[in-house]
């Protein structure tokens, strides 16, 4: 039986998730628009699948860190990317936020650098550590190297903002 041959609806579905990696900060620009066009020159349902095959698999591994992606939890602003971090909840006691996919969690917006910052926890208490990032990082609107938070701190890295729960 030969392989079954991508439908533009299956096409379309595959654009639609890659659109919400890059929106959610999991895709890089670079990464995102090869993977498109990849998806329009796409023959084969198979090679759809293997398009947005990590972007399942990011989202498992965002999901054991406890670290919850919600573009609704801030007031709007110009920022194209938001995200709260339950903090509080994570099992983890170190979460890094950057472009990298090594990191924790990722923005693909370039104002974001590669390793951009470092929430540790410390004696039950959580800090931010930047880590010498291009744009900086900010904590409720005062850059910084390195603070405390707590819920409800609002931390900008670059043009991405985080909401601390």
């Amino acid at each position: 039986m030969p392989p079954l041959r991508a439908s533009d609806r299956l096409r379309a579905g595959t654009i639609a998730t890659l659109r919400r990696g890059y929106l959610t900060g999991r895709l890089s620009t670079d990464t995102f628009e090869v993977r498109v066009a990849a998806a329009h020159a796409a023959r084969r349902r198979r090679t759809l699948r293997a398009l947005v095959a990590d972007l399942q698999l990011r989202a498992r591994a965002l999901d054991a860190a406890q670290v919850l992606l919600d573009r609704a939890a801030l007031p709007p602003c110009t920022a194209p990317l938001q995200a709260t971090i339950l903090l509080t909840r994570s099992p983890l006691g170190e979460v890094t936020v950057g472009r990298a996919s090594s990191a924790t969690l990722t923005f693909g917006s370039a104002a974001v650098s590669r390793h951009h910052a470092r929430f540790e926890r410390l004696a039950g208490q959580w800090y931010v550590t930047d880590l010498a990032s291009t744009n900086g990082t900010f904590v409720d609107g005062v850059r910084v190297q390195r603070a405390p938070v707590a819920a409800g701190a609002e931390i900008r890295l670059g043009d991405a903002y985080l909401l601390i729960a």
